[in-house]
C-alpha cells in the first residue's frame, strides 16, 4: 500500500533508542523496527524520493508515523537540552479580558524527557522534566488535545503545550523538525499553565458577583466601583458600552459580572502594592487620560467634561479657555507664559 511523504516515518527504533534515517545504513542493514507495532523496518534511502523507513511486509501500521514523532521529539529535545515556550498570559472564560505574564517566550531548560507516562488517567505524548518542574508536550499529527483531557491535565494541577505538526511539510526534515520543537512557536500553543492558573484564581477571589440587569433595551450591573455612571447618586455601569472595554472586568456570563474594581486589581503587579497605593495609580492614570483627551478636545473647540463649547480668552501673556456651560462645568485651560504649553486646570 502506498503512503503520502507525510506519513512517512523519520524516526525508528534501534537497540531500544530513536534513531533518525540520515544515521542508519540503506535497507534492512538499518536493523531498526516501527516504534509502534515492533516490525522490522527497511531504511528506504534513494536519490529520488525523500528519505524514510518502510515496513518489511510492505503494509504500514496506523500509529507508526505518529509515534516516530514522538521518538523525535524526545531524542530532539534531549539534545537541545532546552526548549523555547510560548508567551504565558491568563485568559479569562467569557471574557475578552488577557492578563500577559512574560513579556516574550520563555527558555526551559530540559533535564529529562520521558515518553508516553501515565499520569492518574492520561497518557501524555512527551513529559519534560526541568529541575522540580515538569511540562506535559502533545504532538498534533491528527488529533488535537480534546476539552476532556485538557480539563483533567487543570485538574491534575500539570502545565502542558501542544505542537501542532498537522499542518508542517511533507518533507519536512530533522533540521526543520528541530527548528518547530526547539526554537520555534508559531506552532505551539498552552493547553494549561498551571501557574497561569493559580494567578487566575486569585483575580477570582478579589472579585465582586454583580447581577446584570435588564432594564428596556439596556443591561446594566449597579454599584460599579468606578462610578462609569450615576443616576441620581446611583453608580452603575452598562455592560456593553463600560463593562466589556473596563479592565476590572474577568467574566461576564449574561447573567452576572464578576468585578475587581473595588479592589482594583487589574494587573499581576496590583497584588503586590496596597489599595491606596493602587488608587493613586488609577487617579494618575485617569489624570493622564483626560489630559490626552482635553487637548483633542481644545483642537476642535469642545469641552472634554460636557461637550458644550469652549470660549477662547486671549490675554495679554495667555490664551485661556472655559466652558461656555460654566454654571454646571469648571473645566478651563490655560497656556503657559513662557513656552505655550497648555495647561488643563
Amino acid at each position: 500500500m502506498s503512503v503520502s511523504s507525510h506519513k512517512r516515518m523519520i524516526y525508528a527504533v534501534k537497540g531500544g533508542q530513536p534513531i533518525h534515517i540520515d544515521d542508519v545504513e540503506r535497507g534492512l542493514a538499518c536493523g531498526c523496527f516501527c516504534p509502534a507495532c515492533g516490525e522490522r523496518l527497511i531504511a528506504r534511502k534513494g536519490e529520488k524520493m525523500m528519505h524514510h523507513f518502510a515496513h518489511r511486509s510492505g503494509t504500514e501500521c496506523e500509529k507508526g508515523y505518529e509515534t516516530s514523532l514522538h521518538l523525535a521529539a524526545k531524542d530532539i529535545l534531549l539534545r537541545a537540552g532546552r526548549m523555547i515556550l510560548p508567551p504565558a498570559s491568563i485568559c479569562f472564560p467569557d471574557s475578552p479580558k488577557v492578563v500577559p505574564i512574560t513579556d516574550g517566550p520563555i527558555e526551559l531548560p530540559i533535564d529529562r524527557v520521558e515518553l508516553e507516562q501515565r499520569m492518574d488517567t492520561i497518557i501524555p505524548d512527551v513529559v519534560v522534566f526541568s529541575g522540580e518542574k515538569k511540562l506535559l508536550v502533545e504532538i498534533y499529527v491528527s488529533h488535537k488535545v480534546d476539552d476532556i483531557k485538557q480539563k483533567k491535565i487543570e485538574e491534575l494541577h500539570l502545565s502542558a503545550i501542544e505542537i501542532d505538526l498537522s499542518r508542517v511539510e511533507r518533507t519536512l526534515s530533522r533540521v526543520e523538525l528541530v527548528g518547530i520543537l526547539v526554537d520555534g512557536t508559531e506552532n505551539k500553543k498552552w493547553i494549561s499553565n498551571e501557574y497561569a492558573n493559580q494567578l487566575k484564581d486569585q483575580f477570582y477571589k478579589v472579585a465582586e458577583i454583580k447581577p446584570i440587569i435588564s432594564r428596556g433595551y439596556a443591561i446594566h450591573v449597579d454599584n460599579c466601583p468606578i462610578k462609569a455612571r450615576v443616576w441620581h447618586g446611583i453608580p452603575y455601569a452598562n455592560v456593553l458600552d463600560d463593562c466589556s472595554y473596563c479592565k476590572y472586568m474577568v467574566s461576564d456570563n449574561r447573567e452576572r459580572i464578576l468585578c475587581t474594581g473595588k479592589e482594583r486589581i487589574a494587573s499581576i503587579d496590583d497584588f503586590n502594592i496596597t489599595l491606596p497605593e493602587r488608587l493613586k495609580k488609577e487617579a494618575e492614570e485617569n489624570r493622564k487620560k483626560f489630559i490626552e483627551k482635553a487637548l483633542r478636545s481644545i483642537d476642535m473647540g469642545i469641552c472634554p467634561k460636557c461637550g458644550e463649547n469652549l470660549i477662547v480668552n486671549p490675554c495679554e501673556d495667555r490664551i485661556i479657555w472655559e466652558c461656555t456651560n460654566s454654571r454646571f462645568c469648571d473645566f478651563s485651560a490655560e497656556s503657559d507664559p513662557e513656552t505655550g504649553e497648555i495647561i488643563i486646570l
